[in-house]
């Protein structure tokens, strides 16, 4: 749950994403990299340009829910070093839920801001920063299944068809995101 109030400039929207595998992270897995709006919280796009030149820096993750709120799930990002800041990433169910299965099942995001462009193939070569997301979202199984059968639902399937869909998309996706290089 969000229990502490936070400041509207905390909240990063998600522009784009997409996703790379190297030999050297993530056991050759698919990472997510999430691309973000930084104007109005210019602390986290500069923390992403003085990464470029300094390779380490400590950040904690955790997961965050709203109350009655089950649209949209927070991946909070308490910044330490080389710069004290915090920002939350939301992401809504109904559009990002692929992706926020990437990041559960890969335990970690490439963070981009929308400066380098709202693709990743425009800003490739762009500054962008490796997070460990080492917190847990234990109901999130439960949460990404109703999800999608509340979107086949609303596109008119049976509630069986919804969930044998709901079921064979969740095998698709996490096949996809446990992809590893050779």
């Amino acid at each position: 749950m969000l229990k502490e109030k936070a400041n509207s400039d905390d909240f990063l929207a998600i522009v784009g994403d997409g996703a790379i595998a190297t030999r050297g992270w993530g056991e050759g897995k698919l990472i997510p990299v999430i691309i973000v709006d930084t104007l109005k919280n210019l602390d986290v796009e500069n923390l992403i340009s003085i990464h470029a030149d300094i390779p380490l820096g400590d950040v904690t993750t955790t997961w965050a829910r709203q109350r009655f709120n089950s649209s949209t799930i927070y991946l909070k990002l308490e910044f330490l070093k080389p710069l004290k800041t915090t920002a939350y990433i939301p992401f809504e169910l109904s559009k990002h839920s692929a992706l926020l299965n990437g990041v559960i099942i890969s335990h970690a995001i490439y963070l981009q801001t929308s400066k380098a462009g709202l693709k990743l193939s425009e800003g490739i070569d762009q500054p962008r920063i490796l997070i460990e997301v080492s917190s847990e979202l234990k109901e999130w199984p439960s949460i990404y299944k109703k999800a999608l059968v509340k979107k086949f639902k609303k596109l008119k399937y049976s509630r069986k068809d919804s969930n044998d869909f709901a079921e064979k998309q969740i095998t698709s996706i996490n096949e996809l995101w446990s992809q590893q290089l050779r």
